[in-house]
């Protein structure tokens, strides 16, 4: 049982991020005090600082006139509660053309709530662009700042 709510948790968290439910739902899933990993750096992002980066994510959809399909492959428990996720981010543009890219992510669920995330920037591509990728995690954090600004300007 404990599995099937692991898996409808992690689907509602990548609908959430894909923009098919609303941040609210944010409340359910994710830990208040959530930390993600992004590649081998730590963040103790909260579950607040998530909601800005899927505002973020949201806002960078919207402005480059694209949407966000996940399509999940497969959905592996490792041990309990630690859940390693694989599938297809499929981005379409506006025009009608479609970008798919693969995903791996690891969620750790504690308490019935996503406490954990190990995530790679290559995952965010299909979203923000290549970007993201540029060296010593320069691209990242010119993404983090730019999330940053959507939060502090309301832009989101």
């Amino acid at each position: 049982m404990e599995t099937d709510n692991g898996q409808r948790i992690i689907a509602s968290i990548l609908d959430i991020f894909a923009g098919k439910k609303p941040l609210s739902l944010l409340q359910q899933v994710a830990a208040q005090d959530l930390v993600c990993y992004m590649d081998r750096a730590r963040y103790k992002l909260g579950r607040n600082g998530l909601r800005t980066w899927f505002r973020y994510m949201h806002a960078t959809m919207r402005e480059r006139r694209i949407s966000v399909d996940i399509e999940i492959g497969r959905i592996e428990m490792k041990e309990p509660g630690r859940y390693n996720v694989s599938g297809t981010l499929v981005t379409i543009h506006h025009n009608g053309n479609t970008e798919t890219r693969q995903f791996a992510v690891t969620y750790l669920i504690e308490k019935g709530k996503i406490s954990t995330v190990w995530s790679t920037k290559s995952n965010y591509v299909g979203v923000v662009g290549r970007s993201i990728l540029l060296p010593l995690y320069v691209g990242y954090f010119y993404h983090c700042l730019r999330a940053w600004y959507y939060k502090t300007s309301g832009a989101a």
